[in-house]
């Protein structure tokens, strides 16, 4: 239960004679974080609580505040130029767990009303979030994307760009390569400048989001070459600081995806085993002749051990017994094993894990938080350039193709 709706029970209210208004429902529903909570009573429970001891006249507004200063009552919405009561707008409520709370689009018509900018940022929020809750039902998933596929002759590049009169997207999916002789690289760079985004957004460089500065520094240094040699998303990035672009890297960190897989169910102990396989993928590329020494992986895998710790709750003594548990029963013979378990869905005949039901849900939150942000710059910014693999191009594309056509 939300803790705003909590504080609303708490205060124990009777059925039909309140309705929660102002931001509160943008907490509830994860937009933000709201402060205070003001809700509009009825004029007889207006009287009823004021002659309660557990009420008192706010010294500076003209409200009710209850002991607790959980909450304010009022009797008319009197920051909205129709000065609506109680009985005119209980009828347009949403209500969430049997709490009535003023509805998003009133709330946007009351900040509009208030025009200050803290008013606009918050209907830019809302209006996020009401466009992804529209579209995130046609991001496809690992067995949609598995069919989609099956109509596609090569995935190596698969680019879209969608537009309006105001906006416009480019996707540039491709697959992921650092040979500098790449002929993907030459088609980048002609089809970025021809675009002319003024945002860009690559896949897996997060410091651009965290040391942009410094990293743009290092990266109009570095020859074109040695970019290509990091990577499409390192070369876009180079791209983009030579000619002065905006950029942003839209990955969720890994505690964010720890978060979304514990709400779904999963253990401590499958999720750490999942995030291990996909070390032992990365650290088997490396391997000259396929010998599995658990020393060296241990080592190997420590910062990633560091990464998981910063999940509340999950301590490093706690990951590192899980970490000897799973080491110790990987062996050269059945290194690839573990790392099969890493496909979102097995071929046929193959055994399907709970790893590989992970994998299919940690990929799907993937591409929920990457369209989110794309939707949140995309509202921002007048041309977006998007370089990602093509997988997550083709999984989201439909999704995104609603997007514009609810913009239009």
């Amino acid at each position: 239960m939300s803790d705003y709706i909590s504080r609303v029970k708490a205060v124990n209210l009777p059925e039909g004679e309140f309705f929660v208004c102002g931001s509160a429902i943008m907490d509830v529903l994860g937009i933000r974080k709201a402060a205070d909570m003001d809700i509009l009573v009825s004029p007889r429970l207006y009287e009823k609580l004021e002659k309660e001891d557990g009420w008192k006249k706010h010294p500076k507004y003209n409200i009710l505040q209850d002991k607790d200063k959980i909450c304010g009552a009022k009797t008319t919405l009197d920051f909205m130029k129709e000065n609506y009561s109680l009985e005119e707008v209980l009828p347009l409520a949403t209500y969430i767990e049997g709490v009535p709370f003023m509805s998003l689009e009133m709330l946007i018509n009351a900040k509009e009303q208030m025009g200050r900018e803290k008013d606009f940022a918050d209907i830019k929020l809302i209006k996020e979030y009401q466009y992804f809750n529209s579209i995130k039902g046609k991001i496809l998933d690992s067995k949609g994307y598995r069919e989609r596929l099956k109509g596609i002759s090569n995935d190596d590049l698969y680019c879209y760009e969608l537009h309006n009169d105001e906006r416009a997207l480019y996707y540039f999916g491709v697959r992921h390569s650092s040979d500098v002789d790449n002929p993907m690289f030459l088609n980048l760079k002609q089809t970025f400048m021809d675009f002319k985004p003024d945002m860009v957004l690559v896949e897996g460089n997060p410091r651009i989001n965290d040391d942009s500065e410094s990293y743009r520094e290092e990266l109009r240094a570095m020859s074109e070459d040695e970019a290509k040699t990091r990577g499409e998303s390192r070369y876009t990035l180079k791209l983009s600081s030579d000619n002065n672009i905006d950029a942003y890297s839209p990955d969720p960190d890994v505690p964010e995806v720890i978060e979304y897989l514990v709400d779904l169910g999963y253990t401590q102990k499958d999720i750490c085993y999942f995030y291990l396989y996909s070390e032992l993928h990365r650290y088997a590329r490396g391997l000259r002749d396929d010998s599995f020494i658990s020393s060296d992986f241990e080592e190997y895998i420590t910062p990633q051990i560091e990464e998981l710790a910063l999940y509340k709750g999950w301590t490093t003594e706690t990951l590192n017994e899980l970490v000897h548990e799973c080491v110790s029963n990987i062996t050269s013979e059945n290194m690839d094993y573990c790392i099969d378990q890493l496909s979102p869905i097995p071929e046929e005949g193959e055994t399907y894990t709970v790893i590989n039901e992970i994998s299919q849900q940690s990929s799907y939150f993937r591409d929920l938080y990457i369209v989110k942000k794309i939707i949140k710059y995309g509202l921002q910014y007048k041309r977006l350039f998007i370089v990602f693999g093509s997988g997550h191009a083709i999984k989201e594309e439909t999704a995104l193709r609603s997007f514009f056509e609810l913009l239009n």
